[in-house]
């Protein structure tokens, strides 16, 4: 093989990590989005507790909360098997 290699350079240099806001914006709005939603998983159903008393109403909206996390594989092998415009036209219609 010849030592003589190819360089593919880009016409924009990419910024090193320590330099790149960008990323760090993105990343801090992503952990600000996370913790916001385990804040509000957690307190949710202590406000629903808070109001009604009732630990059976505080259990059945904490299971209803994480219910999408649970049926997640079941739909995504459900859309596989359809059309995926149809998907997209019947949730635009939805919303």
């Amino acid at each position: 093989m010849n030592d003589s290699a190819v360089k593919v350079e880009s016409k924009e240099k990419v910024p090193e990590f320590k330099k790149n806001f960008q990323v760090f914006r993105f990343i801090g709005g992503k952990l600000d989005s996370f913790f916001g939603d385990q804040i509000y998983l957690i307190v949710l159903p202590l406000i629903v507790l808070a109001i009604t008393g009732s630990p059976l109403s505080m259990g059945i909206v904490a299971a209803l909360e994480r219910l999408p996390i649970h049926i997640q594989p079941f739909t995504g092998v459900l859309a596989d098997n359809f059309i995926r415009k149809r998907i997209l036209l019947l949730c635009d219609a939805k919303s």
